[in-house]
């Protein structure tokens, strides 16, 4: 048995003699108390047999050792054979989503591993001093070194001398924060001693505590392009089809001349034949929408006006009716009398980007009709107990608007003392100090107008990046009528204690009570106590 699973396996027992320990007065009658952590842990050390088989011992030991009658699997209250599926269900829960993340990282892990090694450039991870951390098959086969020998070496050893020290000062520079990233062309040494030309790109990876980590470096053979003239041709098909993939396109306007210029992809973008020349000012007008165009002119001559670039967001109709958003992005060139003689820049597509935008913003839509229209209160409190948040359900329940409750202290919907005698004065602050012993709970709240109502609140605790706790999040529904049944049948049942001591002669009254108390039980949806079939049989 794996180390894991085993240790998976024996925590319910090892909370279950600590729970014994604690048990009286520390934890009673908080059963569960220990095992929720239990099935959650073992989900994540054990798997899915971790997981289900902890849950199931753990439910097991409960269910013999803490829930009365103890030392016994007799179950007396429905309650408890509820409490036992929910935590069943819970355990299965911990361990599905234990699983599914366990599979998204392999898979995750798997995908990394996929683009390292079969990458069409060289990867590298570099340690600040210079020594490969990692690398891929790619770069070996780009400087001819196995793997075992270039990792013995540093970059500074394959490094051309004539290009190490503008590569060191990009480094230098990146460790004070100047760059971000950094790109060269510089010479490697192959193994068999020629000069291997190769562009360079690093990022610099940073600990937590802000000192480097590792530098990723992305290497491209670039021999071929330096060796003849000709390969330019194909590193330019290369580089449109690039800006093709991205999306950008690139333009320039002579304003002496009037000449425009076109790159291949801003035709696609606007749909214009690509035999016609590119369309001019006022022409190019057609291709926007008139709001768009108003914002397009009204930056293009601030731009001109104050010699700064321009960029904003413009939505294209093509001739054939359809819709597309690009970013433009332009530039004033002025001569040496300060005159605007000419304007270029670019045009992005953008038109997914503004499509996921706007699938976003209908997700959110959807999410408030969901929360403001759902049939329970939900409530958003903040660590300090001011309410953000209060939904449509649960202003009608408890009689406030939302104007009037936001930014109030959530202990205006709580009594100081419920009406059975239990002290709430402190419950707000305990639940802020402890949400996790607060996942759910059962308590009076009071209305504005000071009608009191049963509640049965879920809670979850909402952490910042660090774990602490910032807010809270409850879902509360009215048990009102379900407390008032049960406070119904209670007394039904002492009523019928006291008739049942009394004298023989009340036997109809007993009768009586039985039919009482057995229609109680079905409102609430129970099995009915007392068998009282025999009225129905016929008299002899």
């Amino acid at each position: 048995m794996k180390p894991r699973l085993f240790l998976a396996l024996l925590l319910p027992f090892l909370a279950c003699g600590l729970q014994w320990l604690l048990w009286d007065p520390w934890v009673k009658p908080y059963v569960w108390f220990l095992f929720f952590p239990v099935a959650f842990f073992a989900a994540w050390l054990g798997g899915v047999v971790g997981g289900v088989g902890a849950t199931l011992i753990s439910a097991g030991l409960v269910w013999f050792v803490f829930i009365p009658p103890q030392f016994s699997f007799t179950m007396e209250s429905p309650s408890a054979d509820f409490s036992i599926l929910v935590f069943i269900a819970m355990g299965g829960l911990f361990t599905w989503l234990f699983e599914r993340l366990r599979r998204a990282r392999l898979a995750a892990d798997s995908r990394f591993e996929a683009t390292f090694e079969q990458a069409a450039v060289g990867i590298a991870l570099v340690a600040p001093g210079g020594h490969w951390l990692r690398v891929n098959r790619k770069l070996c086969a780009i400087v001819g070194y196995t793997h075992d020998e270039l990792m013995a070496k540093t970059f500074q050893d394959i490094t051309h001398p004539d290009d190490l020290d503008a590569d060191l000062e990009f480094v230098r520079r990146m460790f004070v924060r100047e760059l971000d990233t950094y790109s060269m062309e510089k010479r490697y040494f192959h193994k068999d001693g020629h000069i291997v030309w190769i562009n360079l790109t690093v990022a610099l990876v940073w600990k937590p505590d802000g000192t480097p980590d590792y530098f990723i470096s992305v290497v491209e053979d670039i021999s071929a392009r330096k060796a003849a003239e000709a390969d330019a041709r194909a590193n330019e098909a290369r580089l449109s089809e690039a800006k093709r993939l991205a999306g950008l396109g690139h333009w320039h306007w002579d304003l002496a001349t009037g000449v425009h210029t076109w790159s291949e992809e801003i035709y696609r973008m606007y749909g214009r034949a690509p035999e016609l020349p590119p369309a001019g000012y006022p022409e190019v007008q057609q291709y926007f929408t008139p709001a768009s165009w108003a914002v397009l002119t009204a930056a293009v001559e601030q731009g001109m006006a104050e010699a700064r670039p321009y960029e904003c967001d413009a939505e294209v109709v093509r001739p054939d009716g359809s819709h597309a958003w690009v970013t433009t992005r332009g530039q004033a060139v002025r001569d040496a009398k300060g005159k605007v003689v000419a304007l270029h820049g670019t045009v992005q597509d953008i038109s997914a980007r503004k499509e996921a935008e706007a699938a976003l913003q209908e997700s959110e839509r959807r999410y408030r009709e969901v929360v403001e229209n759902a049939n329970s209160a939900i409530l958003h409190w903040s660590s300090d107990g001011a309410i953000t948040f209060c939904n449509e359900y649960a202003q009608r329940l408890f009689g406030w608007q939302a104007d009037e409750i936001i930014g109030r202290h959530v202990s205006i919907l709580v009594p100081d003392q419920s009406t059975d005698g239990l002290d709430l004065s402190n419950l707000i602050k305990d639940i802020a100090a402890n949400p996790d012993r607060y996942l759910s709970n059962v308590n009076e709240n009071v209305c504005r107008d000071g009608r009191r109502l049963w509640m049965n609140w879920t809670n979850r605790a909402l952490r910042d990046d660090q774990g602490r706790v910032t807010g809270l999040l409850a879902v509360g529904n009215d048990i009102s009528a379900l407390k008032q049944a049960e406070e119904e049948l209670k007394s039904r049942y002492q009523e019928l204690e006291r008739f049942d001591r009394a004298a023989v002669g009340r036997e109809m009254e007993m009768i009586r009570l039985k039919r009482q108390v057995n229609e109680l039980a079905r409102e609430l949806g129970r099995a009915e106590p007392f068998d009282l079939s025999f009225l129905d049989a016929p008299m002899p």
